[in-house]
């Protein structure tokens, strides 16, 4: 390598960007979930084992949406950390994903999914640990993309 070239992960700008801070504590059930919207980042931490912080959003249209988890501002280690997206009533689950990220952090992809209506006003996403005595500082990635249509041939 290069005298003067740092490598950066490809993950770079939730190091290096302003996050929503998670909200005060409890936001561990989906009636006290912390706002945050598509193209942001919260900086959460799951403070003690079996904490679980939760985060609300909405989709005013159809959405291809990813969501990531990774390292903290300052924080080396990783946090093994489990994403599971729920409709509003906090009980349906959508979708769900632990490891698919960078080392074991996690990213969730969904395609398509729909935009909220008048019987699903939101949408909530669970961010917690692997492990039940687990704990550990973490960025969440919240992004949603228009959908790709498919070209018939």
């Amino acid at each position: 390598m290069r005298p003067g070239l740092l490598l950066v992960p490809f993950f770079a700008p939730a190091l290096l960007a302003q996050g929503i801070p998670e909200g005060p504590e409890p936001n561990n059930t989906p009636t006290t979930a912390t706002a945050i919207y598509a193209g942001a980042q919260a900086e959460g931490n799951i403070s003690v084992g079996g904490d679980q912080d939760w985060y609300l959003f909405v989709l005013p249209t159809n959405s291809n949406l990813m969501a990531t988890t990774g390292w903290a501002t300052g924080v080396t280690v990783v946090v093994d950390t489990v994403l599971t997206l729920f409709l509003s009533d906090g009980t349906t689950m959508v979708g769900v994903n632990d490891d698919r990220g960078l080392d074991r952090y996690s990213r969730l992809e969904l395609v398509n999914l729909p935009a909220n209506n008048a019987q699903n006003p939101f949408y909530i996403l669970e961010v917690k640990h692997y492990q039940v005595t687990g704990t550990g500082a973490y960025v969440l990635d919240l992004q949603a993309k228009p959908p790709t249509s498919v070209v018939a041939e």
